[in-house]
């Protein structure tokens, strides 16, 4: 959250409207938190979802708190608001009340097209709208390193480029490696690329090692890091948005092979290294178009299994997945 936001005195209507969830979260954090020290002494939160009552929650902002002056209404919203919703909104920012902060907020799908976010233009201009956005990947590198100084630790521009590289994107893995540097050498201030490639070395597993046992088409390998992970406590999902970013690749991937076009446009946007791409190739020919975009479909099931009670089972349907990944099926190759 800018200065500019951390200073401003909260009145009114904000709306958080984000698809990356570090940012979004840490900004609805730093908002409640910001409420709180300017006497915001109460907190209502409202989950959202289709057949809410707008009427009953704009009727009871109304009424007086007896506990606190003042009170922060937090509304999350967990589809985009249609149009009668949108007019509610509208209408009951107008007379809002001052002694209550309406804090909304709707987490972005990734991958949502623009169009679908049209409504974002008609909503009221007395209304804040906080956007937050992915950071370009030019700009991961120098958000890493003031991230770092956050945490009083200094990363080098190299280790920073490498750290962006690693996670491609995702903060919340940046931000875990971040804090495993420092676990690993808590008397250390400079951190460069050697600490970087040691800590990878020394952790017992990542994410990023399950991927590389794939590559290396070792389907026992693969299957005994899942194991691992999980008894040193990952959870599904950490593991999953891994791989779901590199079948979204090889998918990608194979439709060129299929029309027959050169797979180097794809490895220079996606940054893929240099060292990393025959292996890539023999990979994503040991598997036929069809496999790749099933795959990629599985994941998603298995992702809803992962954050449902039948975690179990989803672990077990992610050991079967590496393992079909990771074994070759040469007939049904390009």
């Amino acid at each position: 959250m800018s200065i500019e936001l951390q200073n401003r005195t909260l009145s009114g209507a904000i709306w958080v409207i984000g698809d990356e969830p570090l940012q979004f979260n840490e900004t609805l954090d730093q908002l409640r938190q910001s409420a709180r020290q300017q006497g915001y002494g109460e907190r209502e939160v409202y989950d959202v979802e289709p057949g809410f009552n707008w009427e009953a929650l704009f009727a009871n902002s109304r009424m007086k708190s007896l506990f606190a002056a003042k009170t922060v209404v937090d509304v999350r919203l967990h589809h985009p608001p249609d149009a009668a919703t949108l007019k509610q909104i509208t209408q009951a920012i107008t007379s809002w009340p001052a002694d209550k902060l309406l804090l909304l907020s709707y987490a972005v799908a990734e991958g949502t097209p623009t169009k679908k976010l049209a409504w974002v233009k008609r909503l009221p201009d007395t209304l804040l709208l906080i956007q937050i956005k992915k950071i370009p990947p030019y700009k991961l590198p120098n958000w890493l390193q003031q991230r770092a100084r956050q945490q009083r630790i200094t990363l080098t521009t190299e280790a920073a480029r490498r750290l962006a590289q690693l996670t491609e994107g995702n903060l919340i893995a940046a931000i875990q490696e971040l804090q495993k540097l420092q676990l690993n050498d808590p008397e250390r201030q400079q951190f460069d690329i050697e600490q970087l490639k040691t800590l990878q070395q020394s952790a017992h597993y990542t994410p990023f090692a399950l991927w590389d046992a794939i590559l290396e088409r070792n389907p026992q390998r693969a299957v005994q890091i899942v194991q691992t992970l999980r008894a040193e406590g990952e959870a599904v999902p950490q593991l999953l948005w891994l791989i779901e970013r590199e079948l979204t690749c090889m998918v990608e991937a194979s439709s060129y092979l299929s029309r027959r076009q050169s797979l180097q446009p794809l490895w220079q946007e996606r940054n893929l290294f240099n060292s990393l791409r025959p292996a890539t190739e023999k990979l994503l020919q040991s598997h036929s178009e069809l496999f790749w975009q099933q795959a990629l479909i599985r994941t998603a099931a298995i992702d809803r299994l992962g954050k449902s009670e039948e975690s179990d089972l989803a672990w077990w349907q992610l050991e079967e997945l590496v393992a079909k990944l990771a074994t070759p099926q040469v007939a049904h190759a390009h």
